[in-house]
């Protein structure tokens, strides 16, 4: 029964949620990571010129210069088997009375998400895309709200542990 049990486990797929709302013209930006939909952490960031501010607990920020940021893909490679299960995403655009700016600003962002969509669903077409565009009359707002999930396996995520551990251990025994 156990080794079944630990096959499962290894094999069961594990979905990660990430929740991003922004406030783009009050830059403030809040954040939720869930697995399986249970809340796992959340906070709030604010950028600024030099770098990106990252609050997890209360009263304790951590600063991120955006140099740090050169790495990022390689270090995401690293994990090829998460794959992309679903992305929802909702804009908020208003300009007080003048809607003209909005209605342009909103046909030029669904037209991008449909374009974009529309490459990534060719290539994966269990992939769920939505994209929606609110228009606001009452007052100036940029809201952006978007919700990723993706989906690996434990035994993926230990493979690529292993695999980048050895390859670290590879260089310090080389030197």
């Amino acid at each position: 029964m156990s080794v079944f049990a630990g096959f499962f486990l290894l094999f069961f797929p594990l979905s990660v949620t990430l929740d991003f709302y922004g406030d783009i013209l009050q830059n403030k930006f809040c954040f939720a990571v869930r697995l399986f939909d249970f809340l796992l952490k959340s906070g709030y960031a604010r950028a600024g010129r030099k770098g990106v501010t990252v609050c997890l607990k209360k009263h304790k920020e951590h600063f991120f210069p955006y140099q740090n940021y050169k790495d990022t893909e390689k270090m995401l490679s690293a994990f090829p088997s998460v794959q992309p299960r679903s992305f929802f995403q909702v804009i908020e655009i208003g300009s007080g009375e003048n809607l003209f700016p909005a209605i342009g600003l909103c046909a030029f962002f669904n037209i991008a998400a449909n374009e974009v969509f529309a490459l990534y669903h060719r290539n994966r077409s269990f992939l769920r895309l939505r994209h929606n565009c609110v228009l606001v009359s009452d007052e100036t707002r940029f809201r952006i709200l978007f919700r990723l999930t993706l989906v690996s396996n434990l035994l993926s995520f230990l493979i690529a542990i292993a695999k980048n551990l050895g390859g670290f251990l590879w260089q310090k025994i080389k030197k």
